[in-house]
Order: structure tokens, then C-alpha cells, then sequence
């Protein structure tokens, strides 16, 4: 009988401790894998190097909470900034635009079934790249067309909701107590296809439709009254209800808190000027331009430039690194236990089959093929036990990838097998061998005649 068959057939008689034990191996290696894994996978998610826009712009605020809010569509906006600001980057101030190779407005609005309703115009599909290698594309339909009641819906929000084509919705307004839903309604005429980022996750409507629901214009006009003097204010509002008039009388309609003109446009009862929005997505021409750029606006007084790798990649290092590290040394300690298992395991093993060794050194087995029985057994428990746990430890990494995805809409590479992944289950195997040499050498020293004769 080969030295496999005799340590399959000591596995077999006793089967319930061969079993825990390997149970044991596998899962402190299913933890360390899992964690090795997002360790190294999660640093690319929240302190990506592979932003595709350089700066994120909006309200004077904690730069991190503009991250978060524009970059993962998380808490909610740290401040606002006049929408002239996007004018001044998109091409209107020669001093700023220089460094700016495209921009994108964002504004949060209301929300669809719990899905956040983004307001932005066609630069976002235009111009945006979330990720470096990734730009926005349309996997159904087209791109919304400005100051339309048209939507467009990332590719996650579509599946999860159901939602094609010609879906027709309204934003609804507050909490679940006391918010109500508004009069008008958005036609979906696009599906995003999927990105890999939190983009996913929103709803895409016109810029000017966030302002044209009834007390969105008027939360506007109420921030503008502490910034501008109320005759500037009165006069700019009078210029624009004239405007309206002049649209309606030939052949607009009034909504909720707009004018629609016969081609379809919406005209908020908010004049644009007074517009302001959550924030803004900048890609620069370069590096020195972002540098530029970024001090031109923080050492000014009406808006925050933050680099979002930068952000999150100190967010990584201060919050999510040390319990990383915490849970890792558990993992080790863990692993420690199912190596004692093992000692312990084979070594009552070993001691119930003494005699059992005894018959196989009669039988003309020597000292060291005892040995290698011995020693063999723990090794393929830390080998099954290694394989296992690596799989498991891939397939906790998957369900914690979709988990971060259905969250902040970006995943990991869960499937990717790294050098220190490899390293930790050699490490694995070799320790529960280490394991069995204590077991392995009491049954190198059994006695034939004395085991023989009891």
C-alpha cells in the first residue's frame, strides 16, 4: 500500500476530527485571503489613481465631504456654488478656463424609489470619464436633450428598478412622513451603460427641470435674498416673469414653477443667473494645470477645488487601513489555532495508534516512512484546508465587492490572485507541516516490541 493510500485511509477512521480540523485551516484562511484581497483591491476603490476628471469644485466646505458627495453620491453637499463658476471654467474666464479641458455640472435633486435624481447637462455625456480608461456611454437609447423633461438612468438604478425606455416618473420631495411628490414627470429616453463607479446608481435629468419644480425655485430665491440687495433681486425676478409672459402669450403653457414653450423647453420662473449647483467635475489639461487650478480656487472666497485621489486615498489611510490591519493580525491568530488543532489532532491520533505503528514497523516499515505518514497527514490537511479557504476567501471578497458596489457604485477585482495570496497559503501548508512534526517524531520513536506486547 503507497504512503498516500495508508494516510487517506488514517484520514478515513477518523474522519470527524480530519474534517474540524480541516473546517479550521479553511476558514483562517478564508478570512486572510478575504482580506488580503481588500487590502490590496480597496485602495484602487477609495483612493483610485484612476479618477478620469482631476478636481472636484463646489461649495467652500471640508473637501473630503465634496469628494464623497460628487465623486460617490454619499451624505449630502458640504455647500453650493453659482452656476456662473461652471460658465467661468466651461470658457467664459480666460484665466481659469486655460486649465481646463471640460467640466461637468452637477446638482442633487429629489429622488426616484430612493435613487438620487442628479441634475447636469449633455456634458456629462459628452465629456465625463468617471475612470480613466472608462468614459460614459448610453446602453439604450440617447443622451437627454437640455431643459427637456427627459432622463436618463445609470445602468444599476435601470436594472434594479426595472426601469426601459419611455418609463415615465416623478421626483418625489422630503422624507417618507412628510414628502409628496411633484406634478411633473420625466420620460426616460436613455440607460447608462454600466461604469463601474457610483454613477451607476443615479437618475440623470436636465439642469434647468431641478429648477423648475415648484419649491426648488423658490428654496433658490430664498438663498439668493441674503447675497444680493432685494432691488437687484426684485428686478432680475420682474425681467424674467416678463420674459415667461411674452412665452406664454405665444403659446406657452405654466407649470408647477415653469413655462414650457411650444417646441418642448422648460423655462424655470428662476432666472439662470441665480442658479446654483452642488458641484462641479473638472478634468484638466495636466498636472501643472491642476495645481493651478486647484490654487486659484481655494485661495478665493466663493468655492472649494479638491483632488479626489488625494481625498481618498487619506480617507483610506486614516479610517479603513489600521482595522484592515486589526482584522489581519486576527486572521493570523486564527490561523495559529487550527496549527494547534492540528498538533493536538494528529498527536491523539498518533496515541490511539501506537500500536497500530508498532504492526507497520514489524511489517517492515521504517522509522522514516512513519515519519513521512505522520508528517504527510498534517500536510495535506493544511493543503485541503489551504485550497478551500483560498476559494472561500474569493467568494467573501465577491459578496464584499457587491456590497461596495450596490453602495458607492464601484466594485473590486475579487477574482485577481496576487503574490501575497500565494504567500499566505504556502505559508498556510507549510505551518500545519511544521504542525505535524511533533505527532510525526513521537510516532518515529514508538516502540515495535513494547507497543506489541501491551
Amino acid at each position: 500500500m503507497s504512503l498516500l493510500s495508508l494516510i487517506l485511509k488514517n484520514m478515513r477512521q477518523r474522519r470527524l476530527s480530519t474534517w474540524l480540523t480541516t473546517l479550521s485551516v479553511a476558514l483562517g484562511t478564508m478570512m486572510g485571503v478575504a482580506l488580503l484581497i481588500l487590502g490590496r483591491e480597496t485602495p484602487k476603490l477609495f483612493g483610485q489613481a484612476d479618477f478620469g476628471y482631476s478636481l472636484v469644485v463646489g461649495g467652500k466646505g471640508d473637501p473630503l465631504q465634496l469628494v464623497l458627495n460628487n465623486a460617490y453620491l454619499l451624505g449630502s453637499p458640504p455647500g453650493v456654488v453659482d452656476i456662473g463658476l461652471y460658465h467661468d471654467l466651461a470658457g467664459r474666464d480666460p484665466e481659469l478656463s486655460r486649465h481646463v479641458e471640460w467640466a461637468v455640472p452637477i446638482i442633487w435633486g429629489d429622488t426616484h424609489e430612493g435613487r438620487r435624481i442628479i441634475g447636469t447637462d449633455t456634458s456629462f455625456f459628452t465629456d465625463l470619464t468617471p475612470r480613466r480608461d472608462r468614459a460614459i456611454e448610453l446602453a439604450e437609447g440617447r443622451a437627454f436633450e437640455d431643459d427637456t423633461w427627459q432622463a436618463v438612468v445609470g445602468s444599476e438604478a435601470a436594472r434594479t428598478l426595472g426601469i426601459d425606455l419611455g418609463y415615465r416618473f416623478r421626483a418625489f420631495h422630503g422624507n417618507e412622513d412628510t414628502g409628496h411628490f411633484h406634478e411633473d414627470e420625466w420620460d426616460v429616453v436613455g440607460i447608462l451603460a454600466p461604469t463601474g463607479t457610483a454613477f451607476d446608481r443615479a437618475v440623470y435629468v436636465p439642469l434647468a427641470t431641478q429648477y423648475a419644480l415648484g419649491e426648488h425655485g423658490q428654496a433658490i430665491l430664498d438663498q439668493q435674498n441674503v447675497r444680493r440687495s432685494a432691488d437687484e433681486l426684485g428686478q432680475m425676478y420682474d425681467d424674467r416673469q416678463a420674459e415667461l409672459a411674452r412665452v406664454v402669450e405665444a403659446g406657452g403653457t405654466r407649470g408647477e414653477g415653469h413655462v414650457l414653450t411650444p417646441e418642448g423647453k422648460v423655462l424655470p420662473l428662476v432666472p439662470e443667473e441665480l442658479w446654483r449647483i452642488s458641484g462641479i467635475l473638472v478634468g484638466t489639461r495636466g498636472g501643472f494645470a491642476t495645481s493651478k487650478l486647484d490654487f486659484a480656487i481655494n485661495n478665493g472666497d466663493a468655492a472649494t477645488a479638491a483632488r479626489p485621489g488625494d481625498q481618498m486615498g487619506e480617507f483610506f489611510e486614516t479610517f479603513l487601513q489600521p482595522p484592515a490591519r486589526i482584522l489581519l493580525m486576527v486572521t493570523a491568530g486564527v490561523m495559529l489555532v487550527a496549527a494547534v488543532s492540528i498538533l493536538v489532532g494528529i498527536y491523539n491520533s498518533v496515541q490511539a495508534r501506537r500500536r497500530e505503528v508498532a504492526i507497520l514497523r514489524s511489517l517492515g516499515a521504517t522509522r522514516d516512512k512513519v515519519l513521512l505518514l505522520v508528517a504527510g497527514e498534517a500536510t495535506l490537511i493544511g493543503i485541503i484546508g489551504a485550497v478551500v479557504g483560498m476559494v472561500g476567501g474569493h467568494a467573501m471578497a465577491a459578496i464584499a465587492g457587491e456590497l461596495l458596489r450596490s453602495r458607492i457604485g464601484g466594485g473590486i477585482a475579487w477574482w485577481t490572485v496576487g503574490p501575497d495570496e500565494l504567500a499566505y497559503v504556502g505559508g498556510v501548508v507549510i505551518l500545519a507541516m511544521l504542525a505535524g512534526i511533533v505527532p510525526a517524531s513521537l510516532a518515529y520513536r514508538t516502540s515495535v516490541a513494547e507497543h506489541l506486547a501491551s
